[in-house]
């Protein structure tokens, strides 16, 4: 489903939403709605999930933003790693959607791994590999990652959030203006992987470049 950044269900968006599944030899074997099923342990073996969301960063500015996930249904685990929540916050630590160019900010995200059902009730919680926690960015019209630095801050096992990393934004304010692509890298002790792209994700500045008036 589709959860905003506080967890709540983002129903509106499930229109926008399509889901595609392809086999080991990238085989496209079944595309659906934001809701779909399929029995990936028949064959067991090697899977790719892709799931997409159209939506709107503000008014006049498309987003996408996509789940890329790698599972093996022949291990005991094939449920992938999961961002859980995700947070951009100013420099003075206020939930904002945009930060303020040669300012700074810094972005909050947890990140967790699930086994034993797809239901919220019946999930056994596990921790993601740190050591595989990847976040990059870029800027709108770029085509090259570069790499960000995640600090590890806490672990929430009680609620199942998972690990809570940090990330500092300062670096990419230094502009006077710009939409802001995020790409996070995640892996289980079992191999499974996501990534997720927003494209973008926030802006420095105004989403929209101020409109300039014609000469008469």
């Amino acid at each position: 489903d589709i959860v905003g950044p506080l967890g709540e269900s983002r129903v509106t968006d499930r229109t926008g939403t399509t889901t595609a599944f392809f086999d080991a030899n990238g085989n496209r074997i079944l595309s659906s709605g934001y809701s779909t099923s399929i029995d990936l342990t028949t064959p067991p073996g090697r899977y790719r999930i892709e799931v997409a969301n159209l939506g709107t960063l503000a008014p006049g500015v498309n987003k996408t933003t996509t789940a890329t996930m790698n599972v093996d249904s022949s291990q005991p685990d094939y449920f992938p790693p999961v961002v859980t929540t995700m947070m951009l916050l100013d420099g003075g630590g206020a939930v904002v959607t945009r930060l303020e160019p040669h300012g700074s900010g810094s972005l909050l995200f947890s990140a967790a791994d699930y086994i034993g059902s797809t239901s919220i009730s019946g999930r056994v919680y596990q921790q993601v590999r740190s050591d595989a926690t990847k976040v990059s960015y870029r800027y709108g019209g770029e085509t090259a990652w570069r790499p960000l630095t995640a600090t590890q801050v806490t672990e929430d096992t009680a609620h199942g959030a998972g690990i809570l990393y940090r990330v500092d934004l300062g670096a990419i304010t230094n502009v006077d203006r710009s939409l802001v692509d995020l790409k996070f890298d995640l892996a289980d002790v079992t191999g499974n992987t996501t990534t997720v792209t927003m494209v973008p994700a926030f802006s420095v500045g105004p989403e929209l470049p101020p409109r300039r008036r014609t000469a008469h």
